[in-house]
């Protein structure tokens, strides 16, 4: 006759195999393998809080940026704000004589004694939390802060000395402990230990490893611009690094808001010699500058009653001849030898590119620790010295503010809101909506995977203008014969004629005579 108690057992073997089925199929599975188990319930993305434990603390999900900019990684912004990764694991199978710890590493592995500093110094560094006494089994979360994460990467304590097996809290010192812009990877070890602390079972670890990158890549170089009707390219050479992911293009003032200043606009010039200013009759010059001066019926006088051309009254002869803008080459003579030229007392042309001033994009740079710089002289085709700044040899970080910023980037351009121009090889953004003849300053800042906006490029500066031909004057003015001439394609290149200066010249001259009088 069967026992009672044998008549039980099977049905107690029943439960237990019941209650299994509960579990979360990778505590089950990891379960099997005996001894103590730690397993993700969330893996790999933790929840991201602000002010964790706080009043004010705030759920932001498990990423925080877009999907192609490493939402599930560590950024400085991050860093700064002391944001705080919860971890949410299922633990089985522990003994009262073990216990639970949570270690980081660059290294990748924390389950060897030695690598936790037990006779060795450590590569591991411990985080807060986990059981030091008698673990509390089933679903437990771990809020863990960024800084103590990326703190200790460089095998050192807060206040600089050795690390050593124990753990210590870290501040926003944390967030400048990087030393390359190259994203470091650490992983995060859940360990069961026992009292000689040897790992006593499964242990879990983050798989990728979380990547951190608190440095931007390296400024670009050979940052230059041209200048059109109410606009700027900006150009300069592609970054070649592993880091950058697009750029950041900022402007001041931007686009919308009043400059401070606007020069004059350009004037016509024809150098003493050449055929134009030396004919004394009837020629472009007259209509154009000062021909019609010695008789008070000076071209200006139709260019501020709404007619295309403004140009200097005075003798033209005694002109310098400037080039428009730091990014095309200076006035050369031409067949006709006369030019569009800028007067301005600031231009970038007249003065060079150290001119260009703004507080806004010049102090907004953190160059990163250790880092070099290296005079890096720019020049145009022509030979003249367009920009005599500095750029960094290395990475770093820029807090210029997002209100410069272009590319609808918006308020978040420093916490990975994206970038003006995604993609390194680009080398070339266009700014529209620009003042004619205002001066609008412009750096580059190259942007990584993880948002991390890097030191930004020297400052050069330029100013838009409509783009002024020769031959479309003439016809504004009532001319009809065929043929361009002294055509100019942008403000400072040679204005070229085609046919015979003198008569066309003098043609224009007289109906732009006629205009007036008419009025």
């Amino acid at each position: 006759m069967q026992s009672s108690a044998a008549r039980t057992l099977p049905r107690l073997a029943g439960l237990v195999a019941a209650a299994a089925l509960l579990l979360p199929v990778r505590s089950a599975r990891a379960q099997v393998a005996g001894g103590a188990s730690v397993a993700p319930i969330q893996q790999p993305y933790p929840e991201r809080w602000l002010n964790y434990g706080q009043p004010n603390q705030q759920d932001l999900g498990v990423s925080t940026r877009p999907i192609n900019m490493n939402p599930y990684g560590i950024s400085y912004d991050d860093c700064i704000k002391d944001m705080t990764l919860v971890f949410s694991v299922y633990l089985s199978g522990f003994t009262g004589s073990q216990n639970l710890q949570i270690w980081a590493t660059k290294s990748g592995d924390c389950t060897s004694t030695m690598a936790r500093g037990i006779g060795l110094m450590p590569t591991c560094w411990q985080l807060p939390g986990g059981f030091t006494e008698q673990v509390i089994t089933g679903t437990q979360q771990y809020a863990i802060r960024v800084q103590d994460i990326v703190g200790p990467q460089n095998l050192t304590n807060p206040d600089g000395s050795a690390l050593t097996a124990t753990y210590h809290r870290w501040g926003p010192e944390a967030c400048g402990e990087q030393q390359t812009f190259a994203a470091v990877p650490i992983t995060l070890w859940f360990l069961p230990l026992d009292n000689t602390g040897a790992v006593a079972g499964m242990a879990f670890s983050t798989n990728p490893p979380i990547s951190t990158d608190m440095v931007g890549p390296p400024a670009p170089v050979g940052v230059s611009t041209s200048a059109g009707d109410s606009l700027m390219i900006v150009n300069w050479v592609a970054n070649s690094d592993s880091d950058t992911a697009g750029y950041d293009v900022f402007i001041d003032p931007p686009p919308g808001v009043t400059p401070m200043y606007t020069p004059p606009p350009p004037v016509l010039y024809c150098p003493p010699g050449s055929a134009d200013a030396s004919t004394g009759g009837a020629s472009a010059s007259d209509a154009a500058a000062t021909g019609d001066a010695a008789t008070g019926d000076a071209a200006t006088g139709d260019a501020a009653t709404g007619d295309a051309m403004t140009v200097d009254a005075s003798d033209a002869s005694s002109a310098p001849a400037v080039a428009s803008d730091a990014s095309s080459a200076p006035a050369v003579q031409s067949d006709a030898g006369c030019f569009y030229v800028n007067v301005n007392g600031g231009s970038v042309a007249q003065t060079g590119a150290n001119q260009c001033t703004s507080s806004a994009l010049q102090n907004g740079v953190v160059t990163l620790e250790g880092g070099t710089t290296t005079s890096t002289p720019q020049f145009d085709d022509a030979g003249n010295l367009l920009d005599s700044g500095t750029i960094t040899s290395g990475g770093g970080r820029s807090n210029i503010s997002c209100t410069y910023v272009l590319g609808g980037v918006g308020s978040d351009c420093n916490a990975g809101g994206g970038q003006t121009i995604t993609g390194e090889p680009n080398s070339s953004y266009t700014i529209t909506g620009l003042e004619n003849g205002a001066t609008y300053n412009v750096v580059v800042a190259a942007v990584d995977a993880t948002g991390n906006v890097g030191p930004a490029s020297p400052l050069t500066c330029d100013y838009p203008a409509p783009v002024k031909d020769f031959w479309k004057i003439y016809r504004d003015a009532g001319g009809k014969a065929g043929g361009g001439f002294c055509a100019l394609e942008t403000l400072g290149a040679p204005a070229g004629s085609a046919v015979a200066f003198g008569s066309l010249g003098a043609l224009l001259a007289a109906i732009l005579r006629r205009r007036r009088r008419a009025t």
